[in-house]
Protein backbone atom coordinates (compact mmCIF):
# COMPACT_ATOMS: atom_id res chain seq x y z
CA UNK A 1 0.00 0.00 0.00
CA UNK A 2 1.45 3.27 -0.87
CA UNK A 3 0.78 5.74 1.96
CA UNK A 4 2.01 8.74 -0.05
CA UNK A 5 -1.11 9.86 -1.27
CA UNK A 6 -2.88 9.48 2.21
CA UNK A 7 0.09 11.68 4.00
CA UNK A 8 -0.60 14.26 1.60
CA UNK A 9 -4.12 14.37 1.93
CA UNK A 10 -4.13 14.84 5.48
CA UNK A 11 -1.59 17.66 5.82
CA UNK A 12 -2.96 19.39 3.23
CA UNK A 13 -6.79 19.21 5.17
CA UNK A 14 -5.45 19.53 8.67
CA UNK A 15 -9.10 20.25 10.01
CA UNK A 16 -9.46 16.03 8.82
CA UNK A 17 -6.43 14.71 10.17
CA UNK A 18 -8.11 14.35 14.19
CA UNK A 19 -11.09 12.76 12.77
CA UNK A 20 -9.06 10.08 10.82
CA UNK A 21 -6.50 9.47 13.00
CA UNK A 22 -9.31 8.76 15.66
CA UNK A 23 -11.56 6.44 12.90
CA UNK A 24 -8.00 4.78 11.42
CA UNK A 25 -4.93 4.45 14.10
CA UNK A 26 -6.54 1.58 16.01
CA UNK A 27 -7.96 -0.95 12.97
CA UNK A 28 -5.32 0.60 9.82
CA UNK A 29 -2.35 -1.49 8.99
CA UNK A 30 1.09 -0.99 9.51
CA UNK A 31 2.30 1.62 7.27
CA UNK A 32 -1.26 3.94 7.97
CA UNK A 33 -0.43 3.94 11.74
CA UNK A 34 3.13 4.62 11.05
CA UNK A 35 2.09 7.37 8.65
CA UNK A 36 -0.27 8.60 11.47
CA UNK A 37 2.41 8.27 13.85
CA UNK A 38 4.65 9.92 12.10
CA UNK A 39 2.45 13.57 11.09
CA UNK A 40 3.29 16.05 12.57
CA UNK A 41 -0.05 17.43 12.89
CA UNK A 42 -1.24 14.07 14.84
CA UNK A 43 -2.56 15.06 18.37
CA UNK A 44 -0.75 13.81 21.20
CA UNK A 45 -3.73 12.01 22.57
CA UNK A 46 -3.49 9.68 19.31
CA UNK A 47 0.84 9.79 19.60
CA UNK A 48 0.25 8.22 23.44
CA UNK A 49 -1.71 5.95 22.27
CA UNK A 50 0.13 4.89 19.00
CA UNK A 51 3.20 5.09 21.32
CA UNK A 52 2.35 1.90 22.85
CA UNK A 53 1.62 -0.14 19.39
CA UNK A 54 2.30 -3.51 18.74
CA UNK A 55 4.87 -2.86 16.06
CA UNK A 56 7.80 -1.26 17.15
CA UNK A 57 8.50 1.35 14.33
CA UNK A 58 4.98 2.68 14.94
CA UNK A 59 5.48 3.10 18.37
CA UNK A 60 9.30 4.45 18.07
CA UNK A 61 7.74 7.09 15.70
CA UNK A 62 4.93 7.81 17.99
CA UNK A 63 7.85 8.38 20.52
CA UNK A 64 9.46 10.33 18.64
CA UNK A 65 6.51 12.56 17.40
CA UNK A 66 5.84 13.28 21.26
CA UNK A 67 9.60 14.28 21.75
CA UNK A 68 9.18 16.81 18.58
CA UNK A 69 5.80 18.18 19.81
CA UNK A 70 7.43 18.51 23.51
CA UNK A 71 10.09 20.81 22.02
CA UNK A 72 8.34 22.54 19.72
Amino acid sequence: MDILPIRIALEKNPNELKKYCIEHYTQSEKKVRQAIAQNPNTPWEILERLSQDNEKEVAQAARDNLKKQENA
